[in-house]
């Protein structure tokens, strides 16, 4: 167990015991000029997205984004993404940022995930679930790096 009192400007819990990162607290950002969204697209697109997971093994980043239920651009999105990631040029691909959030919204790291190319994409519905509708969003990625 660390017992150093700060690392990285985050002050320690209690008695030197760091405090653990908290799933609940990240942002994801749609980065570079490439995405074919508005920068109010792009909020929405952030503020929509409910998980986000990452395999470094495998270099995939996956997101769940809920679908609002009054619009359906998240599926021209998806096909937007598809498009992009059929092009053979690596400046016409998506990149993504994660940030990992403190208690204040404060941004402590962020990861940025270049050159993705969309995988996976499924959206389904079902009478027996009475949850959101979400897109579930499967990228590849070529670099990552800690900024």
């Amino acid at each position: 167990m660390a017992t150093i009192n700060k690392v990285n400007k985050v002050t320690s819990v209690g008695d030197g015991i760091l405090m653990p990162q908290l799933k609940h607290q990240w942002r994801i950002r749609f980065a570079g000029q490439n995405i074919p969204f508005s920068a109010e697209q792009k909020q929405m697109l952030a503020m929509q997205t409910m998980a986000c997971s990452m395999d470094y093994h495998l270099k995939t980043l996956s997101i769940v984004i809920e679908q609002d239920r009054f619009t359906s651009y998240l599926h021209n999105m998806v096909k937007r993404f598809s498009a992009l990631s059929k092009t053979t040029t690596t400046t016409s691909k998506i990149s993504f940022m994660v940030d990992m959030l403190d208690g204040n919204n404060e941004t402590l790291k962020s990861f940025s995930f270049e050159g993705c190319i969309l995988i996976a994409h499924l959206f389904d519905l079902d009478y027996t679930d009475s949850g959101s509708a979400r897109h579930k969003i499967k990228f590849s990625y070529k670099t990552t790096k800690e900024l």
